[in-house]
């Protein structure tokens, strides 16, 4: 996600990676103190949750007490805490695993879709500041994070942008785009008008997407899968998504497991055979809302839940008989994106009487029928 810093004097300060080795029990940096009390421990296995199947959200803590979700999102150059959750404002103590902290961090705090207070929904953003610092292994298919530890590959280098974020240049159906943001906070390979229109009959448009970013929501186009190459790397089935700035995310990445060398100035690419893509919209026609879970962003036409005749007038109250409120947004999609339920029970409500509908989910590796002309919730 590409979330530039508000002060132009605070990305200066971490305008360059800086190598740190983790075999020490701490390391200052830049007035950062960088701690792994134990390597051992720090290389252990975390589970993520793997949102939308494209992004890595890791339960954190801050200064010590506070639980919060944050994404991990080297595209955004500074690390992004909700308002009301640090006591210290914009310093924090975070705790990435139980061994792998950093302490007296500053961050940006302001309200957005990716950094609210609320429980069951997105707390801030894991940036580059920190990622550049650390050996970071993702796994997409396991929904695991692993620091400390590489997990090969053939390597992909990067240089910096404007703002200290790491980019490459990338192939796309035997096109050279420059300067792509890799970014494990966007969801898909994300190219502008000027790209497409060099790609040409490469881009196939397939389907559309209500795209939530930093800025307003905004419905997108979708491709039909593509090979995606980055250094001597490939991927053949890759969506794209026709949007306003260039990156890399998670419909390449989930590919392979991805190492984040921030102290070597490389990512490493080791391909694995991914799993189909899951997310609520593909296996029920639904698009939930990251800022409230009871709002319909998107209903997919001939879809599940268009076929219930849901739309997007309508709010969700509660999904296999949880309420929205304590599921919160990743607890309605996990139960949504849930592979192992071949059906789900909602209630919704419109302008009159709640109702009950059950929707049973498109099978794995079926075109659930999406249509470019889909409802989407005018906002």
């Amino acid at each position: 996600m590409a979330v530039a810093p508000l002060s132009r004097w605070m990305q200066m300060v971490f305008e360059k990676p800086v190598g740190i080795s983790p075999i020490v029990p701490a390391a200052l940096v830049l007035g950062i103190g960088l701690v792994f009390q134990s390597l051992a421990y720090a290389q252990s296995k975390v589970p993520l949750q793997m949102v939308r199947g494209v992004h890595p959200v890791l339960a954190v803590t801050l200064d010590g007490h506070t639980q919060a979700r944050m994404l991990i999102d080297s595209g955004a150059a500074r690390t992004l805490v909700a308002p009301g959750l640090v006591a210290r404002g914009t310093i924090v103590d975070l705790c990435l695993a139980e061994a792998v902290c950093v302490n007296d961090l500053p961050v940006d705090s302001y309200p957005s879709t990716y950094s609210s207070p609320k429980p069951g929904y997105y707390n801030g953003l894991i940036g580059w500041d920190v990622l550049s610092r650390l050996v970071t292994l993702l796994n997409y298919n396991s929904a695991t994070v692993q620091f400390g530890i590489s997990g090969g590959g053939s390597t992909l280098s990067f240089s910096l942008d404007e703002w200290g974020r790491p980019q490459a240049p990338v192939a796309i159906g035997g096109q050279l785009l420059e300067n792509m943001l890799l970014d494990t906070g966007s969801s898909y390979v994300r190219v502008t008008d000027g790209q497409v229109q060099k790609l040409g009959s490469a881009f196939l448009a397939n389907d559309q997407e209500v795209s939530l970013t930093m800025g307003a929501p905004e419905t997108t186009t979708l491709s039909a899968p593509i090979s995606v190459c980055a250094g001597s790397t490939c991927a053949d089935n890759v969506v794209l998504q026709k949007a306003r700035w260039p990156a890399v995310g998670g419909t390449f990445f989930r590919n392979f497991t991805l190492t984040i060398d921030g102290p070597a100035g490389a990512f490493r690419l080791a391909p694995v055979t991914a799993g189909p893509l899951v997310n609520s919209l593909q296996r029920y026609g639904l698009q939930l809302s990251p800022d409230n879970a009871r709002e319909i962003l998107m209903v997919s036409n001939r879809s599940p839940a268009a076929i219930a005749t849901i739309t997007t007038a309508d709010q969700i109250l509660s999904i296999s008989g949880a309420s929205i409120e304590s599921l919160g947004y990743f607890g309605a999609m996990a139960l949504l994106e849930d592979i192992t339920k071949t059906s789900i029970e909602l209630v919704v409500q419109g302008s009159g009487t709640a109702r009950q509908v059950t929707l049973t989910a498109v099978p794995q590796n079926s075109n659930p029928g999406r249509h470019p002309h889909q409802q989407r919730r005018v906002q």
